[in-house]
């Protein structure tokens, strides 16, 4: 703010009020010019009012004021992360669930999955949808599948992305099995006997 006539040094009070909000304070009375604002949520018109008063003046009110009309638009959509639950790679026939992280845009995010195994052709796994996550049960091996998701904001219709993320996944040979166990050990001499005695162990 720049200010002339009055007292110096001037002290001021920065106001935010938001389009049909009431105005609260960004900050209090200080003698700095001066304000740095970082908002925190989108909206068209808001205005910004400083107030200023002349040295050693102690009433809340102003002597002077100017305001000025300010938009604050979404930052852009931005998918940070393209995570799973197990680690590549797997086996075929493992069931893996991928999950984006996201932020900007305007919430709730819309994802979209596609799957290459060559890197040239594409195909959707999950059409557009709310949840972040999808679950990929692979039938073949391939050590270079590539998985994308595309991220919309909320009420865009367009079939194209605001932001996407790819990952690579390796799927290897041999079906999941479940873990082995070891269900006896038998011996064909019952305990206890004596020293030079053959016992046969059968796991």
């Amino acid at each position: 703010a720049a200010a002339t006539g009055g007292t110096s040094p001037y002290q001021s009070k920065f106001l935010l009020t938001p389009s049909g909000g009431s105005a609260t304070t960004l900050r209090d009375w200080n003698t700095s010019a001066s304000y740095t604002w970082t908002p925190t949520t989108p909206g068209a018109n808001s205005t910004i009012t400083v107030w200023a008063r002349s040295a050693g003046a102690t009433a809340d009110a102003a002597e002077s004021l100017r305001t000025i009309s300010f938009t604050i638009t979404p930052a852009p959509l931005q998918v940070t992360s393209l995570s799973s639950n197990l680690a590549s790679p797997q086996p075929v026939n493992t069931a893996i669930t991928f999950t984006a992280s996201s932020t900007g845009g305007t919430p709730p995010h819309q994802f979209k999955y596609w799957i290459t195994a060559n890197g040239t052709t594409w195909s959707v796994l999950r059409e557009w949808s709310t949840s972040a996550s999808y679950t990929w049960t692979p039938t073949e091996v391939n050590p270079s599948y590539q998985i994308v998701v595309w991220a919309r904001s909320a009420g865009a219709t367009a079939d194209a992305y605001e932001s996407y993320f790819a990952r690579t996944f390796a799927i290897t040979a041999g079906q999941q099995t479940t873990p082995m166990t070891v269900t006896g050990l038998a011996s064909n001499l019952s305990s206890p006997q004596t020293t030079g005695t053959a016992i046969t162990l059968t796991a």
